[in-house]
């Protein structure tokens, strides 16, 4: 029986199977979405423990997200967690020079 439901929304494939690689096997159960608005339908279909969601995203990002799943009232709304796995162009350019 799984822990909990997380659902784990972000734009690049490679950072959801990572995240959900470590999520199943710690004993939760993960449903992935590859953008906002899926996500969005998912939350008003079923219910989560956690959504894990990238911040920046085309179309519906992770804080437009979190705006539209507040403004439903649900009280079931899950808990939400908001990342960002993009470097800042100064460092990024710093580390290439080095």
């Amino acid at each position: 029986m799984a822990r909990g439901r997380i659902l784990v929304v972000d734009d690049t494939g490679f950072n959801r199977m990572v995240i959900d690689r470590c999520l199943t096997s710690a004993g939760y159960k993960v449903i992935q979405a590859s953008e906002g608005y899926t996500a969005l339908q998912l939350l008003k279909s079923q219910p989560f423990d956690l959504v894990i969601t990238d911040l920046k995203m085309a179309g519906l990002s992770g804080l437009e997200l979190l705006i539209k799943t507040r403004a439903a009232g649900s009280e079931s709304s899950p808990c939400p967690l908001l990342f960002s796995a993009q470097r800042s162009r100064k460092k990024t350019r710093f580390r290439q020079r080095s």
